[in-house]
């Protein structure tokens, strides 16, 4: 399976290999996604640093600034809930794009114009 990572450092190495290969794959797409995809996971993981931040707070407050805290944890929850959702929905398609992307031939085979002239 192909590195997401090596896509992202030379999509136009593999945007080459789609062309010589005569397969469509649309890298800009997978890219796309790809960055939604990280954008929304990094949001997630600043919720959670967020929740551990409050809830360690929450023991050593009392009243009303409790209240706020737990109520701030509450939306944050409820953030949390909906960018999971945002993921679960996108992961397919991710997946489905990073299917159709070829691997890029060796730079030292020859192309030919269709199979027959594969040279083994």
């Amino acid at each position: 399976m192909i590195d997401i990572r090596e896509i992202r450092e030379t999509p136009d190495r593999f945007k080459q290999a789609v062309a010589d290969k005569h397969i469509f794959a649309d890298i800009d797409a997978l890219l796309a996604a790809d960055n939604e995809l990280s954008e929304l996971k990094r949001q997630l993981q600043d919720i959670a640093t967020e929740k551990n931040r409050i809830g360690k707070s929450i023991p050593q407050l009392a009243g009303d600034d409790k209240q706020t805290a737990l109520n701030q944890l509450a939306e944050l929850k409820k953030n949390d809930v909906h960018l999971n959702e945002k993921i679960k929905s996108l992961a397919p398609r991710f997946d489905e794009l990073m299917l159709q992307v070829p691997q890029p031939a060796d730079e030292e085979v020859p192309f030919g114009k269709d199979d027959s002239e594969n040279v083994e």
